[in-house]
């Protein structure tokens, strides 16, 4: 049940915040290119983007997990795990703008929209169609803390209208 469940992305309604950015950084040798691919993929699946090359940004305490992992696949070289603060910027970009950014909001943004406008008003849709269209979003959005996210991200509302197709 756990496996399956891990399968099947969920809206998350709760989404506790330390209000820090965490930066993960990693010099893995280049005779360890699996190890680095192996990382990166890790990295990917707990919700960090990438911010540079070697240079991976998450709003989630990742030290833990990340030291497991390391620790779990002995993978060799240097990882580092910095904490920025909400207000802090990197380069000539602000937080949000930065956010924004390497997460693809608004991408996701138009995904959803679309997905609202298509599914809003149409009840006798196959069930099927919807929740895969609406997985396939959920599955690409990081579910970022809700004060990470733009005012007008309609991903509520694309699960509003998910759950009452549902009924």
């Amino acid at each position: 049940k756990r496996r399956i469940n891990e399968l099947i992305p969920s809206y998350k309604t709760k989404r506790p915040w330390d209000e820090y950015l965490y930066l993960v950084s990693y010099d893995i040798p280049t005779t360890h290119n699996n190890d680095r691919n192996t990382l990166r993929q890790y990295l990917h699946r707990i919700g960090c983007a990438l911010l540079q090359e070697s240079l991976w940004i998450t709003p989630y305490n990742p030290h833990g997990i990340v030291e497991d992992f390391i620790k779990e696949h002995d993978i060799p070289g240097t990882i580092l795990v910095s904490k920025l603060g909400k207000d802090g910027s990197i380069g000539d970009e602000n937080t949000q703008t930065m956010i924004n950014r390497v997460y693809g909001l608004e991408e996701l943004k138009n995904r959803y929209e679309t997905f609202i406008k298509q599914y809003r008003n149409h009840p006798h849709m196959p069930l099927t169609q919807i929740a895969l269209d609406y997985y396939a979003i959920l599955r690409d959005d990081p579910q970022l803390p809700f004060d990470l996210e733009p005012s007008d991200f309609p991903a509520k509302k694309a699960n509003e209208v998910f759950q009452k197709n549902l009924r």
